[in-house]
């Protein structure tokens, strides 16, 4: 008997755990919207080679931000944390003014804005990540930063509900999506990293206007594998080095093996909207399939660095 209300309790416990945070997650993400919206009334002042990274949370932004800084130091480790070197831009305000002018170029700066709430005048690195991985990872997420007591079936609903920080995967993906082939913008997959890093971090340098030492990308690639990152865990987030761990595993098929049939089905209508469009814009099928996961080749060539910028304010 006791059991049972102690099973009782808890389930209760959960279920107003996921409406707190069903309610709280949609105003969160308005007030960053607003503040950030603020922000750019004190004119920041975005320079022609400054980079943003971009990504629905939980799609490799913390990854990127590692690759961005081992390619412009060179390899140097010398960093407190990860947001000293590349700031979370989301985040920041006019009293962030002096140090963020103080970065030397290029600039990069990690955003999960959508993208027409970005600053213009710059370049973007956007990373996109399979839904079903994204759910898995950020219900962790959720776990560890936001103190949810849910279980993995409510926190879906929630994603699907566009009631966590981020709001709507489907609208921030399709925001970046029809700008994929801007000579401002670097559109990648988090499959494309895991597959060919070597390859990831070329373009990416390419991207940045950065001459990459060959001689020195294998210690580059070690210093932004997954491994070598754990071992910096509170380098990227302190808050999580006591409780859990920030960097997880950096796989892709997680949702494929954590969420059952009637979970994935609840994502696959989200989902659909973006490859429905993929359909649209690239009718060779590339683009679902990079979506879907595939990373298709690349040509040896690469990317150019743009000439010229095509966001504009």
């Amino acid at each position: 008997m006791h059991r049972r209300l102690l099973d009782y309790g808890i389930t209760v416990l959960g279920m107003l755990a996921s409406w707190v945070w069903g309610v709280m997650g949609p105003i969160h993400s308005l007030l960053m919207r607003l503040r950030w919206k603020r922000f750019r009334m004190y004119q920041l002042k975005t320079r022609p080679d400054d980079v943003f990274i971009v990504t629905y949370p939980k799609s490799g932004t913390t990854w990127m931000q590692m690759i961005a800084w081992q390619l412009k130091s060179g390899g140097s480790l010398d960093f407190r944390h990860i947001e000293d070197v590349v700031p979370f831009i989301d985040r920041c305000g006019p009293a962030d003014l002096p140090r963020l002018e103080a970065l030397e170029s290029p600039r990069f700066f990690k955003s999960h804005l959508p993208y027409e709430d970005v600053p213009p005048g710059a370049r973007y690195i956007y990373v996109v990540r399979n839904l079903k991985d994204v759910a898995v990872s950020y219900y962790y997420h959720y776990l560890l930063m936001e103190d949810f007591r849910g279980g993995l079936d409510a926190f879906v609903k929630m994603l699907v509900n566009r009631r966590v920080h981020g709001g709507s995967w489907a609208r921030h993906v399709l925001s970046w999506l029809e700008h994929r082939d801007a000579p401002d913008v670097l559109f990648l997959s988090y499959d494309e990293m895991q597959k060919d890093l070597p390859g990831t971090l070329r373009r990416v340098a390419r991207f940045s206007g950065i001459a990459l030492d060959e001689a020195r990308l294998p210690l580059l690639v070690e210093q932004c594998g997954v491994a070598f990152m754990k071992k910096l865990e509170a380098r990227f987030d302190p808050r999580l080095s006591r409780r859990g761990n920030f960097v997880r595993k950096g796989e892709t098929g997680e949702g494929l093996r954590e969420l059952d049939a009637t979970l994935q089905a609840e994502l696959t209508a989200e989902e659909q909207q973006v490859l429905d469009r993929a359909r649209v814009l690239d009718s060779s099928g590339a683009l679902e399939q990079l979506l879907r996961g595939g990373a298709p080749p690349h040509e040896a060539a690469g990317e150019a660095v743009p000439q010229k910028q095509q966001k504009s304010g």
